[in-house]
């Protein structure tokens, strides 16, 4: 981002794509906003990994959670100018840069004077990790894409207490790509134990549901954060494909069945067991 010289008459160097220095994520600090997810050429998607807190009487899941795009658009830094443009398809603004360092930007808006820090919080991936061993998906639905990626190939569904599940098959394979691709394959089969159910809410329960689940998903790593004290390690990024899902009440004997393709984002969470 600097060039360093002992004369004034030498030229400056210009780097070919200034955007690269802002590849990865970042956040606004003090701010509840979503990650900055900023690709090499700027491109820029802001997406949160949020949480469904149920409330009221016990249930037998935990909270679900999903990805979600709150926005998009493209950022261009002019190193000579020190300027920082946030475009849309309708809209441009130059923003001015008070500071920058390698992993934290302050800018202002000069029509209003207010000051944005960004923190990089992560690294943008070139390349797809070798493993998922002890994360688990969030996506679109809990159901389809909420599994927990287990050491050997074994899977299963996150979101459901062990006490109450009878895993039948658990089943995944991960294969990385290119660059920063890789497949996802699984194939989770659960049952919903009416007798662990009941000693677990302390009540008699009837509820007796199998669900087969089989996702075959590519997936696309955008960034990474290593993880600390303060955050989880994750990894979000894109992918696209269909998981499958058929569910059977053993109690009434009723089938039902849904369907999730397309491309849609996704987080994979360090879980704490």
């Amino acid at each position: 981002m600097f060039s360093c010289s002992d004369s004034d008459d030498d030229p400056v160097t210009i780097p070919t794509n200034p955007n690269a220095v802002l590849a990865g994520k970042w956040s606004k600090v003090a701010s509840m906003d979503g990650n900055w997810v900023v690709s090499p050429d700027g491109d820029t998607k802001v997406l949160r990994i949020e949480r469904l807190f149920r409330l009221g009487s016990n249930v037998f899941y935990r909270d679900s959670s999903w990805v979600v795009c709150e926005d998009a658009f493209t950022l261009d830094y002019n190193p000579q100018a020190q300027t920082l443009t946030i475009s849309t398809d309708t809209t441009a603004k130059q923003m001015d840069i008070v500071s920058m360092e390698e992993n934290r930007i302050v800018y202002a808006d000069p029509t209003t004077e207010d000051t944005i820090k960004l923190k990089k919080t992560g690294e943008f991936c070139s390349v797809a990790p070798d493993s998922i061993d002890g994360f688990y998906m969030s996506a679109h639905r809990f159901k389809m894409h909420g599994m927990m990626f287990g050491l050997k190939g074994h899977a299963r569904q996150f979101f459901y207490y062990d006490e109450v599940v009878d895993e039948l098959i658990s089943d995944y394979t991960y294969t990385p790509g290119e660059g920063n691709k890789g497949h996802l394959s699984y194939h989770v089969k659960y049952r919903i134990n009416p007798t662990k159910l009941s000693a677990f809410l302390d009540k008699k329960v009837t509820t007796d549901v199998t669900f087969d689940i089989k996702g075959e998903l590519d997936l696309e790593f955008l960034v990474h954060e290593a993880g600390s004290k303060y955050s989880d390690e994750v990894y979000l990024g894109v992918m696209d494909g269909k998981v499958e899902s058929t569910s059977v009440n053993n109690v009434k004997g009723t089938v039902g069945s849904a369907v999730v393709t397309g491309r849609r984002y996704f987080a994979l969470t360090k879980a704490e067991e």
